[in-house]
């Protein structure tokens, strides 16, 4: 098993009504020599939260970035979409409060196709939620 380095940080801004989501911006690359890890998907991400038994916290969406300035080459850079749940079945997405802070641990676990392990990096975050 190789590490990743997971890095995230707060995507939320003022001028989007996000009260439903937060957003996250989450950088993987491996740790041996730095590059970018490529091509993840959702299910390649995990997040976890302080606020979980009550709350379901999930990643309900995503895509990667390319670097500039033209937009071809894949970064490495995951745009994350975090979105919370009463416990019960079939609940409603619940909205994040205005000005409140959250904090989350999130994982980045990828299938190393070479050695059948999976390559693991994990993180944390603190986000102010900035929803109106």
């Amino acid at each position: 098993m190789a590490r990743l380095v997971v890095e995230a940080v707060s995507r939320e801004y003022s001028t989007s009504d996000l009260v439903w989501h937060l957003q996250l911006f989450v950088s993987v690359s491996r740790a041996d020599d730095g590059t970018p890890v490529t091509g993840l998907e959702l299910d390649n991400f995990r997040v976890c939260s302080a606020i979980g038994g009550v709350l379901t916290v999930t990643l309900s969406g995503g895509y990667e970035g390319d670097w500039e300035p033209l937009d071809v080459e894949p970064a490495g850079c995951y745009s994350l979409s975090v979105t919370r749940k009463w416990e019960k079945r079939g609940a409603a997405i619940q909205e994040w409060t205005e000005g409140e802070f959250y904090s989350f641990g999130v994982q980045a676990r990828v299938e190393n196709k070479a050695t059948g392990e999976t390559d693991v990096g994990q993180g944390v975050v603190r986000i102010e939620s900035l929803g109106k």
